[in-house]
């Protein structure tokens, strides 16, 4: 998203493609797409938009849980000192009745 912006700013300053490419370290393909679907549908065109595909399986509450809960650092109730993959893993059951992977965890 950053360089999409970033790109139709500097086609607005009227700068060529290809600096404009070099200055973001994007190809002028990504340049002419985003700074054309600018000018011709505005900024709603550049911006992200929700991808398709099939939902997520970790839930709403396993994406915000980590922020505070992990921040909090392990607890007496953890047994550990340091908190790995394994570790959130069994916090999460115990936690949150989730059983989720350790590459999720």
């Amino acid at each position: 998203m950053r360089d999409r912006l970033l790109a139709v700013m500097k086609a607005i300053e009227e700068r060529e493609t290809l600096a404009i490419a070099e200055a973001i370290s994007r190809s002028l393909a990504f340049v002419q797409r985003w700074a054309y679907a600018y000018r011709d549908r505005g900024i709603e065109a550049v911006a992200a938009r929700t991808r398709g595909g099939r939902q997520s399986k970790i839930s709403r509450v396993l994406v915000e849980w980590p922020k505070t809960r992990l921040d909090a650092g392990a607890t007496s109730e953890d047994k550990v000192r340091v908190l790995h993959g394994r570790d959130v893993r069994s916090i999460a059951k115990r936690e949150l009745g989730t059983d989720e992977s350790l590459s999720t965890a």
